[in-house]
């Protein structure tokens, strides 16, 4: 189980990255009113309700803030449920995860997330706490090759014994071989580029890069000073932006846990100023926060 909502008064409802923990951690919210929450109700009587059906989740309008301080806007939106699925396995001994090859199941939140990063044309933008997923891995990859510009927003050593159990692998080690992979294909693409002890700055410079290869930016979630004690030391936020056209947010991680066995909840957001909106807030946010590792 890990989606995260809360519903007031079946009126209003609130879609966090946090959980009710003691993690001090970077999070964002979305504010929910209108038709939408109907869409939250059913989701929680579905699962958690006794002799309560569920209704179909419906295209709904949602009343989202822009920012923190400004009135609320109507938005279209639509609910992803990713109901709870495959069972991870475990060989004894040792305790190391059975990980098949097989593509996730085909919820409608992986189903849209895959479907949006295949129809990318321009730009790709992705915050998550982990990322481990093979299929989000490879299309991201497919996404760089058809040209589309990819930013991502991850953490270095967050989880790790959980991404180990889940994935039998790291988000760090991912990193590294998705950087590898797009070096070795730039330099197919630009010959002219001479590797050195700054190759990868040389092979982002102005001019060497191929037309037909998107940018690739990646940086790690560092702590800043600007908030004292209460200094986030982890990014928790869960955000995927396509086109500046699409947001996805809510409770999954672009990791195998979220994508192959847990239960999770995404909203997607759809219109160019409510998406700049949001990344615009979440880079403030950012801001202080975010070390550079390629790009």
């Amino acid at each position: 189980m890990h989606p995260k909502f809360v519903i007031v008064d079946r009126q209003k409802g609130f879609m966090p990255s946090c959980n009710l923990s003691w993690e001090n951690w970077f999070e964002c919210c979305i504010t929910l009113n209108g038709p939408v929450v109907d869409g939250l109700i059913e989701f929680w009587s579905h699962f958690w309700g006794r002799k309560e059906s569920l209704a179909p989740f419906h295209h709904s309008t949602s009343h989202i803030p822009d920012t923190p301080n400004e009135s609320s806007s109507t938005i279209d939106a639509v609910l992803l449920p990713s109901p709870h699925h495959s069972r991870l396995c475990l060989s004894i001994p040792p305790l190391i995860p059975i990980i098949t090859p097989r593509h996730p199941p085909p919820t409608p939140l992986n189903t849209f997330l895959l479907s949006v990063l295949k129809a990318a044309k321009y730009s790709v933008k992705i915050i998550s706490p982990n990322l481990t997923c093979q299929a989000v891995i490879l299309a991201l990859q497919a996404a760089l090759a058809r040209g589309v510009d990819v930013t991502i927003i991850t953490n270095r050593r967050m989880m790790l014994l959980e991404q180990i159990v889940t994935a039998a692998t790291t988000t760090e080690y991912e990193i590294w071989k998705f950087k590898r992979a797009y070096c070795r294909r730039l330099r197919r693409l630009s010959p002219t580029v001479q590797a050195g002890n700054d190759e990868d700055v040389a092979m982002m410079e102005e001019g060497q890069q191929d037309e037909v290869l998107g940018k690739l930016r990646i940086c790690y979630f560092k702590a800043g000073t600007s908030a004292g004690d209460n200094e986030p030391v982890r990014s928790h936020v869960k955000c995927t932006i396509v086109d500046d056209e699409v947001a996805v947010l809510g409770s999954g991680n672009m990791d195998r846990a979220s994508w192959h066995t847990s239960q999770e909840l995404g909203i997607v957001c759809y219109g160019t100023d409510t998406v700049r909106s949001i990344w615009e807030v979440l880079l403030k946010g950012l801001e202080g926060r975010m070390e550079e590792y390629f790009g």
